[in-house]
């Protein structure tokens, strides 16, 4: 099976696809100037203390200029992260309500936080630190939705215990629902990713199939087996496929859309305990240990995986990195539950 799987990536296998200014809980892709990857090692991984262990805290992470932003899941303040210096700010009054956003990106020079429980629009002014909410018009009493995308100016989300889509206009602030189904009451989907073909495809949870939706078109289309992946992001390939590292289930969730295929693969290494997925400069995808404790990472050119460090400094089943960037050669994971901002730092080998 894992000799199919190479082969499907090897078709166009150099040039990556990737964006990397936005938070991969939200997985936004476009294609990227890196048509021969280099190949790099990790060079250190460096911690940075901040807050209490086991308080939720951050929920997804978005770069914007020299300051990486944290969107608060139950938190009542914004992470403001200085990427060189590495000292931070907590800025904000917005409450302690769990799960209250997760996911976030960069549109129109404002980050979004991406509604989970809350009944409102988190969006944050980079350029002057002004947080403000806006009320979308829904009256959800639970966890809703989790995660998304913006495109052409909406953001579309994935049900997380209700039978809709949610599309919110992000000029306006009004919203839409897109049934799924009258008669099925509850989907479970925890991530999104916008397609360079355009559509945006939303990862299943629990026993749900991949869902294909056009947002030109307001076409859905269900594709592949049922799977309970709780797959968080996947990593984009430039021929179309589509892999991730899952967070709690066996290995990793694999979608060829072309072939109308989905399926876990490499269920040997386990439960990887992943909630974020990078595709870095050397055209590997990096698992961040989320509910894990271990750094992974995927070598398409190989079909590879190796489990490469331990991240300490926090309990196991702690939510470690819940939102991740990519600034030059390094990966910055923000905690959800643990107490510490994980940098990891690579060098290129010679």
């Amino acid at each position: 099976m894992f000799s199919v799987v190479k082969n499907v990536i090897n078709r166009e296998l150099i040039k990556i696809v990737q964006r990397k200014n936005c938070d991969h809980n939200s997985s936004l892709f476009v294609v990227c100037d890196v048509d021969k990857p280099e190949n790099y090692k990790i060079k250190r991984i460096r911690t940075v203390k901040i807050g209490r262990e086991g308080e939720y805290k951050w929920c997804g992470a978005v770069l914007a200029g020299k300051r990486v932003y944290g969107i608060p899941i139950g938190f009542d303040k914004v992470l403001s992260l200085d990427i060189e210096k590495l000292n931070y700010e907590l800025i904000g009054n917005l409450g302690n309500d769990e799960y209250k956003w997760s996911g976030g990106e960069y549109y129109n020079d404002k980050i979004y936080g991406f509604p989970r429980k809350s009944n409102k629009l988190l969006a944050i002014n980079p350029h002057t630190e002004e947080i403000e909410t806006f009320d979308i018009g829904q009256r959800y009493s639970f966890e809703h939705h989790y995660g998304g995308v913006i495109y052409k100016g909406n953001l579309y989300q994935p049900p997380r215990n209700c039978n809709h889509i949610l599309r919110i206009n992000l000029e306006n602030k009004q919203s839409e629902k897109i049934v799924l189904s009258k008669h099925q009451l509850k989907f479970q989907y925890c991530g999104s990713v916008l397609h360079p073909n355009g559509k945006i495809y939303f990862l299943p949870e629990r026993n749900e199939k991949v869902i294909e939706f056009d947002p030109e078109k307001g076409t859905i289309k269900y594709i592949g087996e049922f799977l309970f992946s709780t797959t968080f992001s996947v990593c984009v390939f430039s021929n179309g496929t589509m892999i991730g590292f899952s967070g709690y289930d066996k290995g990793m969730l694999f979608i060829d859309p072309e072939r109308r295929s989905t399926r876990m693969i490499h269920k040997e290494i386990g439960i990887p305990g992943c909630y974020n997925n990078i595709l870095f400069n050397d055209g590997c995808i990096y698992g961040m240990p989320g509910c894990g404790d271990y750094l992974w990472k995927y070598d398409p050119k190989t079909d590879e995986v190796i489990k490469i460090s331990k991240c300490g400094g926090a309990k196991h089943n702690m939510a470690k990195i819940a939102g991740t960037v990519i600034v030059d050669d390094r990966i910055i994971g923000i905690p959800s539950r643990a107490d510490y901002v994980y940098i990891i730092e690579f060098e290129k080998e010679t």
